[in-house]
């Protein structure tokens, strides 16, 4: 016995030969022995639990390497877990039922969440409970006939979030050091759940994106490399999408991130449930997310591809509710395939990238596969962004005016102020050629506090020249409204240039004065309790109700120029733009037609109520020193003649 002992062998016990002294002695013998064998099975064990904690990935498989072996060390006949995952139910994992997860029946739930409670006040009261009886949340559970427990805790960040229950068969006087190492069992699983736990919220955080809970563009990556090498053993075909949100900028602005960022995560499920693959939606960033589709039969990719596209239709014609508002999306998606196209994620993300962009400017269709000749149009969007930077740097950007003349006397009573580019290479360049870039380079604020800061300067300039007083209006992005220092900014560019309010209009998109945010809305007020009048630009091009139009602090209703062309032949046109005058007059609006193009428009507007007009009629944009020259004109025809 002392040679298998000094072997390391504490599992076999010596049989007493007889009840004198020397039986006495090897039944001490045999109780040294076990309380050895249990030490070393736990210091075991312990050790064990250390290395499952390196490579479990799941809860599930360091609570299976935990019963291993784990009776040896209590000499306990069943080992029991119950844990709370995070939606709050509860499941048991036995090592009598292999490990296999075991969902709480519904009629235990509630004696489950009260032992979890019981344990956490008081554990203390649950390390030998002799009254199974007392547990009924383990009655009619699979715990096979246990009559007696060890019930310790499972922590992590100091709450309870499992429970470590050592069964036996019998009732009897558990040895105080058993239950000590049940304690040091406890506390070492408590340690080894926390800290997967915390290594698998490192990996979903680098793995995932936070406000969609879809793959980020890290693990989308692997996703999609992992299908690629598996279609070139299968000759088969994978397909990359990209989606842009159409839109996406204007409800952001006008509605704020809260509502952008609801729209995103609905416009997440929906595409996920569509896809339908494992991991098969990522979230690129912003308002993009890219699509695989693995595993396609190369004779019928393209069907397949189209058929998704369509699919995705259908799925985004029901309208998400924002903010108490039926928002309708639409996406522009480009396509890229393997093996055709590219060999690799990053190629075949360049591409779909490539044509995208062309689906998006692409009018009434919102979808391209990808192209070799694509690459030059990206290529010069590419080149016309890096210039842009560099004229922002270089101040090559100027304003032109177009005059707005009283529609009655054709005097000038006002101007439009218009961001215009003078390349050094590529000489005026047109607005809509270089304005939506700043707004996707993010510099469309930029834009529009410049533009702010030059006019004032350059109406200072006319009143040191005691040029006549005409006021200028400015459109301001749909992001400058949502911010907070708005009025703080306008207010100092006026006083700074010894500027009265009124001599400042700024036009905001009538779906942003309409649907915008408690901030949109207090900057209008604020701003028209200023002196700073408000114009709501392209009226009639939008989808506002009168309800909300009653309620927007404006001055002023633009008209946009698509109700202008037709004015003087169509009829149905006229009764429009009639009822439109009779609405701003009603509301006490002044209204400014855009688009005058004829004497005949002209006319006919002035005729019916039409306060302000503007157009090519009363000249182009133009230099400020030709709008100038204009005012200059005007005044000297209306000074009194000297002989």
């Amino acid at each position: 016995g002392t040679q298998r002992l000094a072997a390391g062998d504490f599992d076999r016990a010596i049989v007493p030969s007889s009840d004198d002294e020397f039986g006495q002695l090897a039944q001490s013998f045999n109780t040294m022995s076990g309380r050895l064998s249990r030490k070393f099975h736990v210091l075991k064990k312990l050790d064990e639990i250390d290395r499952a904690t390196a490579t479990a990935s799941h809860l599930a498989d360091l609570f299976c390497s935990f019963f291993s072996g784990l009776s040896r060390a209590l000499w306990s006949d069943t080992v029991l877990i119950i844990h709370r995952d995070e939606s709050g139910e509860f499941v048991f994992y036995s090592s009598a039922e292999r490990c296999a997860p075991v969902m709480c029946l519904p009629q235990s739930a509630a004696s489950c969440a009260a032992l979890f409670a019981q344990v956490g006040q008081c554990p203390a009261d649950f390390a030998d409970i002799s009254d199974i009886d007392r547990l009924p949340c383990l009655t009619g559970s699979r715990v096979f006939g246990m009559q007696q427990a060890i019930v310790l805790p499972i922590e992590m960040s100091g709450d309870i979030t499992g429970l470590l229950i050592f069964g036996f068969a019998r009732r009897h006087k558990i040895p105080d050091d058993t239950i000590q190492s049940a304690q040091l069992f406890s506390e070492r699983l408590s340690v080894a759940a926390a800290k997967l736990a915390a290594d698998q919220k490192l990996y979903y955080q680098a793995h995932y994106d936070v406000l969609t809970q879809l793959p980020n563009r890290v693990l989308f990556e692997a996703r999609t490399e992992q299908a690629i090498h598996r279609a070139a053993q299968n000759g088969t075909a994978v397909a990359l999408l990209l989606a842009d949100l159409d839109g996406f900028k204007h409800i952001n602005d006008s509605l704020g991130h809260a509502a952008g960022d609801a729209l995103l995560q609905v416009c997440a499920r929906r595409l996920q449930e569509h896809v339908g693959v494992k991991d098969g939606v990522a979230r690129y960033g912003g308002d993009e997310f890219i699509l695989l589709l693995p595993d396609l039969n190369q004779a019928t990719a393209i069907d397949d591809v189209l058929s998704v596209i369509d699919g995705l239709r259908q799925v985004f014609q029901s309208p998400i509710e924002l903010q108490g508002r039926s928002v309708l999306i639409e996406f522009s998606i480009g396509a890229a395939m393997y093996p055709a196209d590219a060999p690799h994620f990053d190629n075949l993300l360049k591409m779909a990238d490539t044509a995208m962009y062309v689906a998006k400017k692409s009018s009434g269709k919102n979808f391209a596969f990808y192209r070799h000749e694509m690459n030059y149009e990206v290529q010069h969007r590419f080149e016309l962004m890096q210039e842009l930077r560099v004229a922002l740097a270089k101040n090559e950007l100027v304003l032109f005016y177009q005059p707005k003349v009283d529609a009655l006397t054709g005097q000038i009573v006002g101007a439009e102020a218009l961001a215009r580019w003078v390349s050094p290479t590529r000489g005026l360049v047109p607005p809509v050629a270089f304005i939506p870039l700043l707004d996707q380079m993010g510099l469309g604020q930029v834009l529009g506090e410049w533009v702010l800061d030059t006019v004032c300067a350059q109406m200072q300039s006319w009143d040191q020249q005691a040029l006549p007083w005409v006021p200028v209006s400015i459109n301001l992005s749909p992001a400058q409204f949502l911010d907070e220092l708005l009025c703080t900014k306008v207010q100092t560019a006026l006083s700074g240039r010894g500027l009265a309010s009124a001599r400042l209009e700024l036009e905001i998109l009538e779906d942003t004065a309409v649907e915008g945010t408690a901030i949109v809305q207090h900057n209008l007020a604020a701003l028209r309790q200023m002196g700073v009048r408000i114009a709501l630009d392209d009226f009639g091009t939008g989808y506002s109700s009168l309800v909300h139009l009653i309620n927007v602090p404006a001055n002023v209703l633009k008209l946009d120029r698509s109700f202008i062309s037709d004015i003087v032949t169509n009829a149905r046109q006229q009764s429009v733009v009639e009822h439109i005058i009779s609405l701003a007059k009603s509301l006490g609006f002044s209204l400014v037609a855009e688009g005058v193009e004829t004497p005949a428009q002209a006319q006919w507007l002035a005729a019916h109520g039409c306060d302000q007009l503007q157009g090519y009629l009363y000249g182009r944009p133009m230099t400020e020193m030709a709008f100038k020259q204009l005012l200059r004109d005007q005044q000297e025809k209306a000074s009194p003649a000297r002989y």
